[in-house]
């Protein structure tokens, strides 16, 4: 933790939470107008459990679902609904560029403290989203963890 910059943290919760909140403070006036609709953030895994030296990120995806947690209770009566979509490690590129930073020391901590999991791809976890999507109502204010078995709650 004491490693992080100042910068990286901005640059961390500018992204994950400050973006989505314009993006929920914005769209929500027009869900109201247009008779409501579901909102899905993709929070992660790591809103269940942080994995090693990822403090930071996982501050902010607590704070994401935080936000979808509160978003499902305020407006369920005005038929505006949150899930938020909790992936862990994906098929990606920014996954394989993420690996970079990862050296000995961090992988053999990250392996220790973290379980094993199935990566998915971009394609599955748009499956998770549709399925958020489509069962807003019954989901809102829930995170769905489709981290591949390495959370279990």
């Amino acid at each position: 933790m004491h490693e992080y910059s100042s910068d990286e943290y901005d640059r961390l919760m500018n992204v994950n939470v400050k973006g989505a909140f314009l993006g929920v403070k914005y769209v929500i006036p027009v869900m109201l107008e247009n008779g409501g609709g579901t909102i899905v953030n993709t929070v992660s895994s790591n809103s269940f459990k942080p994995t090693a030296f990822n403090g930071i990120y996982a501050a902010s995806k607590h704070a994401m679902a935080g936000i979808t947690k509160s978003i499902g209770q305020d407006y369920q009566y005005k038929a505006i609904f949150a899930v938020g979509v909790a992936p862990n490690n994906m098929q990606t590129n920014i996954s394989a560029n993420a690996a970079v930073t990862i050296n000995e020391d961090i992988l053999k901590e990250y392996l220790r403290t973290t379980g094993p999991n199935i990566t998915a791809t971009a394609g599955e976890v748009a499956d998770a989203v549709i399925f958020a999507m489509t069962n807003g109502k019954l989901l809102s204010g829930s995170i769905v963890n489709c981290a591949g078995g390495q959370i279990y709650n």
